[in-house]
């Protein structure tokens, strides 16, 4: 098996290589290829997800086993590049930013390697009042804030489908899908998504994590674990 050193490096290809993806699905939509655009954006996520396994792995949070994976704290190569897996990760970030995104946002625009006191309860007074005004206005199911949220929920329910319609012409009970028929608006919820996902994966693997963190980090899998076997019990049981 790989080292963790290994691990980190793919993590921060597969970060990069996310981050180059999210500019191409912008690229593509302001030349107006709506499909192929939404299908760069969610393979941006998927790569972000991806980046997200193996840090995890670099840090000894979850193990790669060739076999006999328990599925909670170790699993195989092959089941955690699947699709499925990567969007319950891009669903659980998705999750991880409603609660604290001004958080990672104060901590990404934080440029100095020392700041002083003085500066450090600047940036956390901020991230405190921009959480309380977010938190308002979700409560507030009316706002502007709380049905773009329901929207991007909406969007990463169909991540494998919205995909395959971004990229792939298809003849469906007597109907015929082109790529271009991707929906303006969809597009631009799973750009947001994209970028909202991608910013909290970015924190999360910028550094070595302090024992906090990764007992948040090790929660945050151990959920995702949960719902993984869910899937693919529901999925045997549908085989037989």
């Amino acid at each position: 098996m790989a080292s963790k050193s290994d691990y980190e490096r793919i993590a921060q290809a597969s970060i990069s290589n996310a981050k180059r993806l999210l500019r191409d699905a912008k690229e593509l939509k302001s030349l107006g290829s709506r499909g192929h655009a939404c299908a760069s954006a969610i393979l941006a996520l998927e790569e972000g997800a991806k980046a997200l396994i193996y840090f995890s792995a670099s840090q000894g949070i979850i193990r790669i086993v060739e076999k006999n994976p328990n599925n909670v704290t170790t699993f195989t190569e092959n089941d955690l590049m699947k699709h499925e897996f990567k969007h319950l990760i891009v669903a659980g970030e998705f999750e991880d930013w409603i609660d604290h995104g001004p958080f990672y946002a104060a901590m990404q625009g934080i440029r100095k390697d020392k700041l002083e006191k003085k500066e450090v309860v600047a940036v956390i007074h901020k991230a405190i009042h921009a959480h309380r005004r977010l938190k308002m206005d979700l409560a507030t199911k009316s706002s502007m804030y709380a049905k773009e949220v329901t929207a991007l929920h909406e969007v990463l329910s169909g991540l494998g489908i919205a995909k395959n319609k971004g990229l792939y012409v298809d003849h469906r009970e007597g109907k015929m899908s082109i790529p271009a028929d991707t929906d303006k608006k969809k597009l631009e919820h799973v750009i947001a998504l994209a970028e909202v996902v991608l910013t909290v994966i970015g924190v999360s693997i910028k550094s070595r994590m302090d024992p906090y963190q990764k007992k948040v980090l090790v929660e945050e899998m151990r959920k995702t674990a949960t719902q993984w076997r869910r899937i693919r019990s529901k999925k045997s049981k549908n085989k037989h």
